[in-house]
């Protein structure tokens, strides 16, 4: 019996955590951009860094 309720407090929990983190991901947008003026001009390319070479990005929560 108590082993039963710490395996479904244990499932609740996991369930719980993984809603969050769903909705976190979808609520969350980056955008790579030099400036905060060009925010919205960016392409795909822009999202890949190389080796070395550092990128700026805005992380958006909405």
């Amino acid at each position: 019996m108590k082993r039963e309720k710490i395996m479904a407090m244990l499932l609740a929990g996991l369930v719980l955590a993984s809603a969050v983190g769903i909705a976190s991901a979808h609520f969350t947008m980056i955008f790579p951009s030099d400036s905060e003026d060009t925010i919205w001009d960016v392409t795909p390319e822009d999202y890949i860094a190389e080796r070395g070479e550092t990128k700026t990005v805005y992380v958006m929560w909405g």
